[in-house]
């Protein structure tokens, strides 16, 4: 599967913080603009893997059976891994989005099993999005 090339736009950033409160090192690190990725559409994309990555999911999949008569609660996103398991192990679009749903339906309803039409920001802070984790 080939996908396309990463694409990037560039957006203005404006602090939310009082500059007078912060230090000469926490000035610096403002900016006023950052370039945003621009993630390509695998909605409906099928995800073929090897007979030896199979063959690890399938062993995963054991694991993950143990474990979960190990714990024998409803902790640790049990209802998740429960999902996965219950459906065909091939990797597929269906397969992620079930997922999604099941580890998010209680904390976050609007969004569960839904593919986002925004881009999901991890980390950073509220001086800098350059510091970003992750985008």
């Amino acid at each position: 599967m080939k996908f396309e090339a990463v694409k990037y736009e560039e957006y203005p950033w404006h602090s939310t913080f009082d500059t007078d409160l912060l230090s000469r090192r926490q000035r610096k690190m403002i900016v006023s603009s950052y370039k945003a990725a621009l993630p390509c559409k695998i909605e409906k994309a099928d995800f073929p893997v090897s007979p030896e990555f199979q063959a690890e999911i399938d062993d995963a999949v054991i694991l993950a059976t143990r474990f979960d008569e190990m714990l024998k609660s409803k902790k640790y996103n049990i209802p998740a891994m429960k999902a996965a398991l219950s459906l065909d192990s091939k990797i597929s679009y269906d397969l992620i989005i079930e997922i999604h749903k099941t580890l998010l339906h209680k904390t976050n309803a609007n969004i569960a099993g839904k593919l986002r039409g925004q881009q999901v920001w991890i980390g950073g802070n509220n001086l800098n999005p350059i510091v970003l984790a992750a985008v």
